[in-house]
């Protein structure tokens, strides 16, 4: 778990280094450097390190690597996935090979969508990690898989390229099924998220706690193809409620809060007009980059956290349910620096160096406490050593 820490610990003193944000080239160089620490620390990782990948994508990596094309229904994975590791044992049959590029493919999708979007690459960065994202990206690798497809589509999406897009979400579909989800990401682009959604909000949490029964059966159909035991009598129709879920639900809830509170509440700032030609021509220029710059739309930010707190919450209703989360729990890697960005004053140096104290606190408890039982990445231990 040092090792863990360590990493967040990099992350967040190599930021003070430079101000790394005040160009592509800088945040680009922060980015790689740190997503490299980030990617070598899961590809040098043993097979046992991560709940699904030692209990089934280790060995099935292998199985696949000796099937025919033909045989892979006889497996209860979709043929992407089947045909992703197909693909790399031609190369190598060595399970470690496989995890080592499926880190470099996953992980680093997270750090370009970070730099193609986020306004603090920096905090971005350390959100993966001390939100305890970047366990999950150990341990479900079909799903993250998926989850990393869609994080390079949305660069289609914001051009405006939709049968890229969709082929896109189709694609993700083919590594895991729960990747349909990424067809009502449109639906979210062209709504503005408004001081009066919140009644969307609530009406959403009521949803979470008080219908999940009814949401969990009509989930079902995404989830009962290829995944065993998902039945609505089964243990993952069931919530649970533990120092886990009720400190991670905390987070997300206040997380939630502080991006509505600063992105929603506050005025829009008035968009820029003809009268930026009476600026100098060093500010014409700034200005000309910044429009042309496609970034989400902050509304889309604002669903997209809205649903990464309404699935999260799920955990104590319907566990199962929590899945859909990771599809928007990156939007909060955007949407909380845009937060801190729009907050003024005093507040603005209080709120951000409070969210770095109690996700670093947050992450260094799950690290030794709860870490192994929720998706087994403690002990951690090097290849070399299986």
């Amino acid at each position: 778990m040092i090792c863990y820490i360590v990493l967040l610990l990099f992350i967040i003193l190599f930021g003070k280094v430079d101000r790394w944000n005040d160009s592509n080239t800088k945040r680009k160089k922060y980015l790689m450097i740190t997503f490299a620490a980030i990617i070598v620390l899961a590809a040098m990782r043993s097979w046992t390190v991560g709940i699904d990948l030692r209990n089934q994508y280790a060995k099935a990596y292998q199985t696949i690597a000796n099937m025919s094309w033909s045989a892979w229904e006889n497996l209860r994975y979709e043929w992407g996935y089947f045909a992703y590791c197909k693909t790399l044992s031609y190369i190598s049959k060595d399970v470690h090979f496989f995890i080592a590029i499926t880190a470099l493919l996953t992980c680093g999708s997270v750090g370009y969508f970070i730099y193609k979007n986020s306004k603090d690459v920096v905090m971005s960065t350390f959100l993966y990690v001390a939100l305890c994202q970047m366990f999950m990206y150990y341990t479900g690798l079909r799903q993250v898989l998926a989850i990393s497809i869609l994080l390079v589509t949305l660069e289609t999406m914001k051009k405006r390229h939709w049968v890229l897009f969709f082929l896109g979400v189709y694609i993700a579909t083919l590594f895991h099924s729960s990747a349909v989800v990424g067809y009502i990401l449109p639906i979210f682009y062209f709504l503005k998220f408004k001081r009066k959604e919140i009644v969307v909000t609530l009406a959403a949490v009521g949803v979470t706690l008080f219908a999940s029964q009814n949401v969990f059966s009509y989930a079902l159909t995404f989830f009962d193809k290829y995944e065993e035991g998902y039945t609505s009598s089964s243990v993952f129709s069931m919530g649970y409620i533990n120092q886990y879920s009720i400190m991670t639900g905390a987070i997300y809830i206040a997380l939630f809060v502080i991006i509505y509170m600063t992105v929603a509440w506050k005025k829009e700032l008035q968009k820029l007009d003809g009268r930026i030609f009476r600026f100098s021509l060093s500010k014409i220029k700034l200005i000309r980059s910044r429009i042309e710059e496609l970034t989400l739309p902050e509304g889309f930010l604002m669903y997209g956290s809205l649903l990464a707190l309404v699935f999260q919450l799920f955990t104590f209703t319907v566990n199962i349910l929590t899945r859909f989360r990771f599809y928007y729990i990156p939007f909060l890697y955007i949407s909380i620096p845009l937060a801190v960005e729009k907050t003024s004053g005093r507040y603005k140096k209080l709120i951000k160096q409070g969210i770095y104290l109690v996700l670093t606190l947050y992450f260094v408890y799950v690290c030794y406490y709860l870490a192994g039982s929720q998706w087994g990445v403690v002990p951690y231990k090097f290849f070399w050593m299986d």
